[in-house]
């Protein structure tokens, strides 16, 4: 009996040493409370709650990374076939009043636009206006309505409400201009020129997810500039706006939001200004940049996006300084693939996960940015992001 305790008792500590031993070579795990950061996956059919999909085809990996945001297959090109107006008249009208009930000057908005000479104003009283036909326009013009809940142009056929193709300028002020069918369609369109929106609202565009078509509210492209202020981008199926190739506007003052897929998204080489916009509610992103976009974005307001505030991709780049990411479904700003952005005292707050997620071979900079209250982490590296990190005030994990 005595032999069986004292082998008895061996077990017993050979078991403990066991254990200690397993204990050790697992390592410490994350803090209490916190979770380890997931890339989101893949998805042939995104949808809210999910991570958007790319054109290009995902590798294979256990843990796939986030990827970039949806966009269009192609451009939209310059079609003058869809114009309903009149060859442009330099020696027509170059001031022009409408009315809803077709009293003005001009029975419809196409026949003013025919008429107008190059650089007219055409004012619009309260109403509403409707398109039987997508409107393009190939001369400088500005259309002010009466104010933007009051004076609406809507039109329910496919492909666009308004596109502008002109060297010259194209502005809108005080009305809404609105996309009212199924049928896919962007709201307004811009292929080169100057814009210039102040108070107009952009809705209802329709996203067709297998042509890849339509979807957006303000889709600049070629080498379009100017300037879109104080204007509301509100319930379209893809993006608020969509800037791609070399499109370079300002945008400023506007509000963002309710969008399906993101609020603002840079594509190709665009860039320009995104400064004090308020991009709140849209699924997946507040702010996307893509492919080698390289915008400045300075003083936005990004908060309670699905899935994170601002996010950079591919191997964008450019500048995020003073931007407030609080809120959001995921990260203040996620920066993955080659993205090597600036990112200067940023505010990035109360976010479900990570406050700054760096993934893949992102690099860049964040120097100088607050992260507090998030879930998780104040910064993530995750993978062989390797940014330069300076004067940071939040916790940096994995530390060093």
């Amino acid at each position: 009996m005595r032999h069986l305790r004292l082998s008895a008792g061996y077990r017993d500590l050979a078991l403990v040493v066991l254990v200690l031993a397993l204990l050790l070579a697992c390592g410490p795990s994350p803090p209490r409370g916190r979770r380890t950061p997931t890339a989101p996956p893949h998805t042939s059919t995104p949808t809210l709650a999910a991570t958007p999909t790319s054109t290009r085809t995902p590798s294979p990996t256990d843990t796939p990374e986030p990827t970039n945001t949806r966009r269009p297959t192609a451009t939209p090109r310059l079609t003058k076939e869809a114009t309903p107006t009149a060859s442009p008249t330099p020696q027509g009208p170059s001031r022009i009043r409408l009315e809803a009930d077709g009293s003005g000057d001009y029975t419809t908005l196409y026949e003013a636009i025919g008429a107008a000479a190059e650089g007219a104003t055409i004012i619009l009283g309260p109403g509403a206006y409707e398109l039987a036909e997508p409107l393009a326009i190939g001369k400088s013009l500005r259309l002010i309505g009466y104010a933007t809940d009051d004076t609406v142009i809507f039109c329910s056929a496919g492909d666009f409400v308004v596109r502008f193709y002109s060297l010259g300028s194209f502005g809108a002020e005080n009305l809404t201009l609105r996309h009212d069918g199924d049928e896919p369609a962007d709201v307004v369109q811009a292929a080169s020129g100057a814009v210039d929106f102040r108070r107009v609202a952009f809705g209802g565009a329709v996203w067709d997810e297998v042509g890849r078509l339509g979807g957006v509210g303000l889709n600049l492209y070629g080498n379009a500039s100017g300037k879109v202020r104080e204007c509301w981008m509100h319930g379209n199926e893809l993006y608020g706006i969509l800037l791609s190739e070399q499109a370079h506007p300002t945008l400023e003052d506007n509000t963002v939001s309710d969008n399906d897929n993101g609020g603002i998204s840079y594509w190709d080489d665009s860039g320009g200004t995104a400064r004090r916009n308020y991009c709140a509610d849209n699924g997946y992103y507040g702010i996307a940049v893509n492919g080698d976009a390289r915008p400045t974005l300075e003083d936005n307001d990004c908060r309670k996006n699905v899935y994170s505030g601002i996010a950079y991709f591919d191997r964008a780049g450019g500048v995020a300084r003073g931007n407030e990411c609080v809120a959001n479904g995921r990260y203040g700003i996620l920066v993955g693939g080659e993205a090597d952005p600036t990112l200067e005292d940023n505010l990035l707050g109360d976010n479900q996960s990570t406050g700054l997620y760096y993934y893949g071979n992102a690099g860049g900079s964040a120097r100088g940015n607050t992260c507090s209250g998030n879930f998780d982490y104040g910064i993530y590296l995750d993978d062989d992001a390797s940014p330069a990190l300076e004067d940071n005030e939040c916790e940096v994990y994995p530390s060093e």
